[in-house]
């Protein structure tokens, strides 16, 4: 099938590999929310035990946006970097780890990972402008606004291009069903644990 048919196939509204719309979106929302916000917050705690932080609380409610406390913080920039940094690399590396070695669960994955990159992307540029959040605690840190604007948008736009070369012609199999499902539960897992 050519790139023409293919595309011409994907924008038609016989949008195939959606073959279980309503189950997909019930499992896969939740799951890329919750696992991407517990990957931003783990990149958080990670770097705040390795730079000497005594006191680490990563609060991650069920309904409304995570944060960790770190007290006392002497690396403020390295340890809120750490969110976005971790929070966009954990589930990309997973996603081209899936894909190198031929799990038939990449394209969950690779969902996941353009969520990832979107939503952090999205938090860091809109959070340097508004100087709220990790991008104002960065800006207050030294950080100039208009180099979290650039990397947050250059961020967000790979996660764009990662779900515009979604394969939506194949139908969905048994595996991406399982591993919507695994991401939910390793995402709601995470809240209970923290």
């Amino acid at each position: 099938m050519s790139a023409h048919q293919r595309n011409s196939l994907c924008s038609s509204a016989d949008i195939r590999w959606m073959g279980r719309p309503l189950l997909i979106i019930v499992l896969l929302l939740p799951g890329c929310w919750y696992s991407t916000l517990a990957a931003h917050e783990l990149g958080h705690a990670l770097a705040a035990a390795l730079t000497g932080t005594k006191h680490i609380d990563v609060v991650l409610p069920v309904l409304g946006f995570s944060r960790t406390d770190r007290v006392p913080d002497h690396h403020v920039a390295i340890t809120t970097a750490a969110g976005f940094v971790s929070g966009a690399l954990i589930p990309t590396l997973l996603w081209w780890g899936s894909k190198r070695v031929a799990i038939d669960t990449s394209r969950v994955l690779r969902i996941w990972a353009g969520f990832a990159l979107i939503l952090n992307g999205g938090y860091c540029a809109a959070d340097a402008i508004l100087q709220s959040g990790d991008g104002g605690q960065l800006v207050r840190a030294g950080m100039p606004v208009w180099l979290l604007v650039v990397a947050g948008t250059i961020v967000l736009a790979c996660g764009l291009w990662l779900w515009h070369r979604l394969d939506c012609v194949a139908p969905l199999t048994r595996a991406d069903t399982m591993a919507a499902l695994s991401l939910l539960l390793v995402g709601v897992s995470s809240f209970l644990v923290w």
